[in-house]
Parts: structure tokens; C-alpha cells; sequence
């Protein structure tokens, strides 16, 4: 088995002709199994999960300029200490993608600038 970033997929039981979709979160948004045919809301799920997806959105790219630095720990600590935020800085600090950012965040976006 793969290993994943999301929990949601370990728990999984699919046999070959499963078909999982996932939003841009890693959340489970469509499971069926497809041995009988695609779903015919298939396409229209996609385009609405695609268009759902924040613009410009890099995990860890808090400032928006196209790259992971220490410049992006600073605001993601000072978002931690309680200053203020985007919509698009909440998404894009929350490393482990767990719904809510805190040190653990801070510490795998140093470890990802490191690594």
C-alpha cells in the first residue's frame, strides 16, 4: 500500500473497479464502485471540486509569491500568535492538513524548507 498524506485513504477497502474522488483538502467526496459505469454526475463533481480549489494556493506559501521560505514561517507564526489572516493564508498554513493551524504546522513548514 502507498503511504498518504491523508488518513482518510489508509482506512479504505477497494477492490479494482472503486473509483474515489477526493477534494482539494484530501477530504472523500465521491465512492462508488464503477463496474457497472462511470456516475453520470462524474464531470460536473470534477469541474465543481476544480473551480473549488483556491487560486494560487501552494501548502506553505503564505505570502503568495510562488515560494517556500522563511518568510512564509514568519507569517505562519504570527498567524499562530493571533494575528490576522486570509482565507487563502489559513489554507495554505495548514501543513498537515488537519483543519487547524499550530506549532505543528510551524515545524513541518521549517522541516519542508529544510528538507
Amino acid at each position: 500500500m502507498d503511504e498518504s498524506p491523508f488518513n482518510v485513504w489508509n482506512g479504505w477497502s477497494a477492490s479494482q473497479r472503486d473509483l474515489f474522488v477526493l477534494d482539494h483538502n484530501g477530504d472523500l467526496v465521491l465512492s462508488q464502485n464503477i463496474s457497472s459505469g462511470l456516475p453520470s454526475n462524474l464531470q460536473s463533481t470534477i469541474i465543481d471540486l476544480i473551480e473549488s480549489i483556491p487560486s494560487g494556493s501552494i501548502l506553505g506559501d503564505l505570502n503568495e509569491d510562488g515560494t517556500i521560505n522563511v518568510i512564509d514561517v514568519v507569517n505562519l507564526v504570527n498567524i499562530i500568535l493571533g494575528g490576522s489572516s486570509s482565507e487563502q493564508q489559513l489554507a495554505a498554513g495548514d501543513i498537515n492538513q488537519d483543519g487547524t493551524i499550530n506549532v505543528i504546522d510551524a515545524v513541518q513548514l521549517v522541516n519542508i524548507i529544510l528538507n
